[in-house]
This record gives C-alpha cells, sequence and structure tokens, in this order.
C-alpha cells in the first residue's frame, strides 16, 4: 500500500503543530535513503531540545507519509 506524498512544506508544518519548542524553523528535506527535518534556531540549547522531539515526530510520520520531491 503506498502512503500519501506531502511536499516538505507540508510536512515541516505537520511537525511544527506538534513540538513545544518555539522559536524554531524546521526545514524537510531528503538524503539517499529517506525524508528527515533539520531545526534551526538561535539558541543552541532551544535547538537541540526541538531536535530530539522532531526526530520522534519524524520516524512517526514517516510510516504515514513520503515526501512528494517533485513540488518545493
Amino acid at each position: 500500500m503506498t502512503k500519501p506524498n506531502k511536499t516538505a512544506r507540508q510536512l515541516a508544518e505537520l511537525i511544527a503543530e506538534e513540538i513545544s519548542s518555539g522559536g524554531v524553523r524546521i526545514n524537510v528535506h531528503t538524503d539517499s535513503t529517506r525524508w528527515h527535518a533539520t531545526v534551526y534556531g538561535s539558541s543552541p540549547n532551544r535547538v537541540a531540545q526541538a531536535q530530539a522531539e522532531v526526530n520522534q515526530i519524524v520516524q512517526r510520520l514517516r510510516s504515514t507519509y513520503d515526501l512528494d520531491e517533485s513540488r518545493p
């Protein structure tokens, strides 16, 4: 069964809705095997905390959605 596709922006929005850390930006991208998300921000502690949370969210979302690389 195929998973629905989401754009990188849509996936970033889904992740942002779930994280408790504010003041960070999420970038969804792909490598040679799968998509993942990177957190950016001005506070290293906040970024580290948010990245750990985002990694857990991404694991769950990967089982539900594929990244649509044909659209930005």
